[in-house]
C-alpha cells in the first residue's frame, strides 16, 4: 500500500503518479506539462514545490511504500506557493536531498581548477577541465546539469537558490574579533548596532552578500538616508571594520561584520532571557 501525507489540503496517497510529478518539479520537467495530467500528479507537483515533502529529516518521495501516514513535522517550514523564497524550507530540501553537499563537492573542484589554471589560455583550461572531469557550474542551468549528471534532479531555479546559499556561506564564514574589536562593538551607540542586526538579518533571511540599504533601513525600521548616513559616521569612528557600502545602494558586512553580527545577535538574545531585577 502507497504511504500517505498529510498536507493542508487534507490525506493524499503517494502513488506512482504524485512521485511523477513531484520529480517532475524538481527536474524542470513540469513547463508545459500540466494539462492531461492526472490530479495525483498534479498534486505531487504543487506539494514538491511547497516543500511539503520534507519532514523528520527525510524526503518522503523516496520513503518505501509501507502504508504509513506521514503527519506535519512542526519544525518542518511551509512555503505555501511556488514563487516565495522559503529560506528554512529551500535549506532542508537541499540538505535531505544531499543536493547542498554534492554542489558544494562541485563548487570546491570549479575553484581548484579556477586557481591552478590563472593564466592558462581558455583552451588549455578547458582541456585541464575536461581531463579532471570538472563540469562546468558557471551557471544555474549548468549546475543543474552537473547535479542531474550526478544523479540528483534538480530545477534551475532550485540550483540557483544552491549557487546563492554556497555564496552565502561563503561570504558569511566570518573572521576573528580581537578583544578592542568587541570592545568596539559593544560600546557602539544602539542604532548602530541595530543596523549590524538589522543587516545580518537580512543577508541571512535571503542569503544575500549585499542587500539594499532601504531593506536595511526598513528592517531597522530608520529612514533609507539614515543607513548610508551611519555607514560613513561608522568608518568614520573607527567602526568600519563591520560594514561597507555602495553609492548604488547596497550595504554588506565585512567578514568582521558577520562576526559582530552573531555576538550582538547572542547578546540580544541574552539580555530578553535573564529575568527582570527584582523591585
Amino acid at each position: 500500500m502507497p504511504n500517505r501525507i498529510v498536507t493542508r489540503t487534507g490525506i493524499h496517497e503517494i502513488t506512482p503518479d504524485y512521485i511523477a510529478g513531484a520529480l517532475a518539479s524538481r527536474g524542470d520537467t513540469s513547463k508545459g506539462k500540466r494539462d492531461g495530467q492526472s490530479k495525483d500528479w498534479l498534486l505531487g507537483l504543487n506539494n514538491d514545490q511547497a516543500t511539503e515533502h520534507i519532514r523528520f529529516g527525510r524526503d518522503l518521495i523516496h520513503a518505501a511504500d509501507e502504508d504509513k501516514l506521514f503527519e506535519r513535522d512542526p519544525q518542518s517550514p511551509w512555503c505555501g506557493r511556488s514563487t516565495c523564497f522559503d529560506a528554512d524550507g529551500a535549506l532542508a530540501m537541499m540538505t535531505v536531498t544531499g543536493t547542498l553537499e554534492a554542489a558544494r563537492h562541485l563548487t570546491e573542484q570549479s575553484h581548484s581548477l579556477i586557481n591552478n589554471s590563472r593564466g592558462m589560455p581558455s583552451d588549455e583550461v578547458e582541456r585541464m577541465r575536461a581531463e579532471l572531469g570538472v563540469p562546468d557550474i558557471s551557471t544555474p542551468a549548468r549546475m543543474r546539469n552537473a547535479l542531474k549528471g550526478m544523479g540528483f534532479p534538480m530545477s534551475t531555479s532550485m540550483s540557483e537558490l544552491i549557487k546563492r546559499r554556497i555564496y552565502f556561506e561563503d561570504n558569511s564564514a566570518g573572521k576573528d574579533l580581537t578583544s578592542e574589536d568587541i570592545e568596539v562593538l559593544e560600546a557602539m551607540a544602539e542604532p548602530r548596532q541595530d543596523l549590524v542586526l538589522a543587516l545580518g538579518y537580512i543577508a541571512s533571511t535571503y542569503w544575500t552578500g549585499s542587500p539594499l540599504s532601504k531593506d536595511v533601513a526598513w528592517k531597522a525600521r530608520k529612514s533609507h538616508g539614515w543607513v548610508a548616513s551611519t555607514t560613513m559616521k561608522m568608518a568614520r569612528d573607527g567602526q568600519g571594520f563591520l560594514v561597507s557600502h555602495s553609492a548604488n545602494g547596497y550595504i554588506w558586512l565585512t567578514p568582521k561584520g558577520w562576526t559582530g553580527y552573531r555576538h550582538l545577535a547572542d547578546l540580544r538574545q541574552a539580555q530578553k532571557s535573564s529575568p527582570a531585577p527584582a523591585l
